[in-house]
């Protein structure tokens, strides 16, 4: 019957009073997740998960394409396993960073190796003001690699986010993974931007006295 793949497990914690609401939609047979969230107005943001099979990549990009397109202006995040070599490729204006964004003009990264694969999908997250942020970030300042195993080592896995939130990331990084020769991709996004400067800041959960001993005396049995 073959290996399973794809599939999403979404989790969520509540910080203090905020509401976030998180809903599936099916688009062109693709599940994607919407964030919204309210701050001095309603904010969204569309998470697109993807997973691009070899044998049908073409197909798999051009589904992924129109599902993007469709998403259209609206801030998003598409992250997964794209079967892609990229290199580092892709150079982003400084006009779209701001002067407090943590992310750089230029990317790097350990796997230098650019396929055809790895081409047209810089092609198409230029066409759709997508920006790569593997290699871009203080967290992931040299592009670590995503795909480790006997078979070889590779960048496949990434992170894009559009234009319209670039602002907000705070954090991309490659986590270390033991029972998987892929790694998982930590994106850390501040749902609210700071007034003055325009660049996102991190909500922060109030942690006093009280609540650590909360945590200490509580009844974990059942765990």
């Amino acid at each position: 019957m073959g290996r399973a793949c794809g599939g999403i497990l979404s989790a969520h914690k509540m910080v203090g009073n905020e509401r976030i609401d998180f809903k599936f939609e099916e688009h062109f047979g693709m599940w994607i997740l919407k964030i919204t969230w309210k701050g001095d107005s309603e904010n969204e943001l569309i998470c697109v998960p993807s997973y691009l099979r070899q044998e049908v990549w073409d197909d798999e990009l051009q589904r992924v394409r129109r599902v993007l397109e469709e998403v259209g202006d609206k801030p998003l995040l598409w992250i997964g396993d794209m079967n892609a070599r990229t290199g580092s490729l892709q150079v982003v204006s400084d006009e779209l960073l701001s002067q407090g964004s943590v992310l750089t003009e230029e990317r790097k990264s350990k796997d230098e190796i650019v396929n055809s694969r790895g081409m047209h999908l810089v092609e198409m997250c230029d066409e759709l003001s997508l920006v790569i942020l593997n290699g871009r970030s203080p967290s992931d300042e040299l592009g670590g690699l995503t795909f480790i195993s006997h078979l070889g080592v590779s960048v496949n896995d990434y992170a894009c986010i559009s234009t319209a939130f670039v602002d907000n990331v705070v954090i991309m990084r490659v986590d270390a993974q033991f029972f998987s020769d892929h790694m998982p991709l930590v994106v850390e996004l501040a749902m609210i931007r700071d007034a003055e400067s325009g660049v996102g800041v991190r909500n922060r959960l109030r942690w006093t006295t009280q609540d650590s001993l909360c945590f200490i005396n509580r009844d974990w049995n059942w765990l």
